[in-house]
Order: C-alpha cells, then structure tokens, then sequence
C-alpha cells in the first residue's frame, strides 16, 4: 500500500503543474527540474552543479508519479534528456504530433505503380 508522495515529488509536481499549457511554452527536462527543486546555483564557468543522486532522486520521483498517471514523458532532446509534462500538456502535444503525421502522409509520394517513370536519363537523345 502506497504511503503517499515523497519527499520530492510535490516540488516536481509543483513545477511542472505552474507551466502553462502553450506550445511555445519550453517543457522541463529531468536536469532542469533537478535544478530548481535543489535551488542549484551556477558556479563562476555558468555551469549548475548536480550531484548523481540529486538526478537520480528527481527521476525516480518522476517515474512514480509517471506511474500515478500525472505526468507523461513526452520527448526525448537531442542532447538524450527526457523531457516530462502534466498529462493535459502531453495529450496535446501527441494531438499536435498525430496531425503533423497526417500532413506528412497527405504529402508524401505515392510509391509503387501509381507514379510515372523519369525518362530523362535512360540514355536516349
């Protein structure tokens, strides 16, 4: 039986459900939150300072209230940073995904015999 969220998992909820729901809006990935739940400051280089376990305590907060259904995973960057949201900003985010899909499949070319063959470079004159 379940005794509740944990030490960190209101902070995570907390910043995560404050975002508003914009497609503009830049979501949090687990270092970023990492860093405003521990208030990490940076250091004279610009850099923030995280401890492994500080990363690995907000993940698994993360994946716990993944698994209650508050959260969804929706990306991954390019820098391989799972990038988390509320589960509204994650429904909306796949709608936006499914109709780019759509525009992606409406414009795509058709394959097999449906198009004409390129005559233009066979080699006749």
């Amino acid at each position: 039986m379940s005794r509740g969220l944990g030490r960190i998992q209101p902070e995570v909820l907390a910043l995560i459900a404050a975002r508003p729901i914009r497609d503009e809006e830049r979501d949090l990935d687990r270092y970023e939150l990492t860093r405003l739940v521990y208030g990490v400051k940076p250091d004279e280089n610009d850099f923030h300072r995280l401890t492994d376990a500080q990363v690995v305590v907000v993940r698994r907060a993360l994946r716990g209230l993944e698994r209650a259904g508050k959260f969804a995973r929706l990306y991954r960057t390019t820098r391989n940073r799972e990038v988390w949201a509320t589960a509204e900003r994650a429904a909306q985010y796949e709608r936006k995904m499914e109709a780019m899909r759509a525009r992606l499949v409406k414009c795509s070319v058709p394959r097999g015999g449906g198009a004409k063959e390129n005559t233009y470079n066979l080699g006749t004159a």
